[in-house]
């Protein structure tokens, strides 16, 4: 059951419980994150991210000292992390190497030495994307007997087009 929060919609609150117009809610405002663009709920671009990103695009700006150190240095790791120094190389489909490394480094980090391994991450373009890899790893179209997947309503938006 779907019900309106202001000019949001409201599903349930943070506790499971249902929400409900003119009760007092355990928050001032509700942030609309559904649609996976943080920048339509208000968040700020990460300059950092998008800097990193011109620079393995456009390698030139490797010699451009306006951009700062830590971004040409980022860039230079993961260019030369990649066949070629290019970002528009073949990598394998879960993720360049290099980066899922780090990625299994900071989780061991966050996580007070629990391990956590390269070979165990897969990065996607998307939350969608993912959703579509794993709904098709559980439900294989091979053999005599099909494989099922049922959705949660209310669920992720995309969750009933990656099941179908």
């Amino acid at each position: 059951m779907q019900e309106q929060f202001g000019d949001k919609q409201c599903l349930f609150q943070h506790d499971g419980a249902p929400c409900h117009q003119g009760v007092q809610k355990p928050f001032k405002e509700v942030i609309d994150v559904s649609s996976g663009d943080p920048h339509k709920a208000g968040m700020k671009p990460v300059s950092f991210v998008r800097q990193v990103l011109a620079v393995c695009l456009y390698p030139e700006l490797l010699k451009d000292n306006k951009l700062p150190l830590d971004v040409r240095q980022r860039a230079q790791r993961l260019l030369q992390a990649c066949d070629g120094d290019s970002v528009g190389s073949y990598t394998d489909s879960s993720g360049l190497t290099h980066v899922r490394q780090s990625i299994a480094e900071f989780i061991m980090r966050r996580d007070a030495g629990v391990p956590s391994y390269t070979k165990d991450i897969f990065i996607s373009a998307g939350s969608h994307s993912a959703l579509v890899v794993v709904v098709k790893l559980l439900a294989g179209v091979e053999g005599e007997i099909q494989t099922g997947v049922l959705t949660p309503t209310p669920g992720p938006h995309t969750l009933p087009q990656a099941a179908g």
